[in-house]
């Protein structure tokens, strides 16, 4: 007579039956991954870089929308009525996203639905998510297009130093210098900024 597998069958890791359905999936995995190293093995040249293309291309619109789901879940909250509190939380725990791509995503989705021109531009494979994660927070009405056209199929190394080219310069104000550091006692904190000026003697 053949037992049936039981929940606690099932769980003792040391028993018979768990350990052939284990090994039986597991073989199939192997099977499977197997399968497709194959069919790859019989492609030409040509026809694997055409196929690798496709793929990324697939992968790059798929991306897009995920991102546009991101976006209308965090409008509406989603996340919150199925017990996460940050969209973080959702993506990593629910959908099985890794932490740093969530990153990546959020910041993009934070932007899209005001600067949708960076789903297309992510979509059509002219940045990917790094460059657009990066990009997202600098976007305003009067540069998007510019901002986009410009890190366009660039590194993320070449954005950040484009980035920081852009950034604003720190000015020093006329009239004013950094007091050298004195000694404790003496009656001014160190290294605070001060404006020039004749100081009267004390009495």
């Amino acid at each position: 007579t053949t037992l049936r597998p039981t929940w606690r069958n099932l769980k003792d890791e040391k028993s018979g039956w768990y350990n052939s359905l284990v090994e039986t999936q597991t073989n199939e995995r192997t099977r499977r991954k197997m399968k497709i190293l194959e069919t790859l093995e019989r492609l030409s040249v040509r026809e694997l870089t055409r196929s690798a293309e496709r793929l990324i291309s697939e992968e790059r619109k798929n991306q897009a929308q995920l991102i546009a789901h991101l976006a209308e879940i965090s409008r509406r909250k989603v996340h919150l009525d199925l017990g996460y509190k940050h969209l973080f939380d959702y993506c990593v725990r629910h959908l099985g996203l890794g932490e740093g791509s969530t990153w990546r995503r959020i910041q993009v989705a934070n932007v899209c639905r005001r600067f949708p021109e960076i789903l297309g531009a992510l979509a059509e494979r002219e940045i990917n998510l790094t460059v657009a994660s990066l990009v997202a927070p600098h976007l305003n009405e009067k540069n998007v297009e510019d901002l986009l056209r410009t890190c366009a199929r660039k590194t993320k190394r070449e954005v950040e130093k484009y980035l920081v080219s852009l950034a604003p310069r720190e000015t020093v104000t006329a009239g004013v210098r950094k007091k050298s550091m004195k000694p404790r006692g003496t009656g001014s904190p160190v290294g605070v900024f001060t404006p020039q000026e004749t100081r009267t003697p004390t009495k």
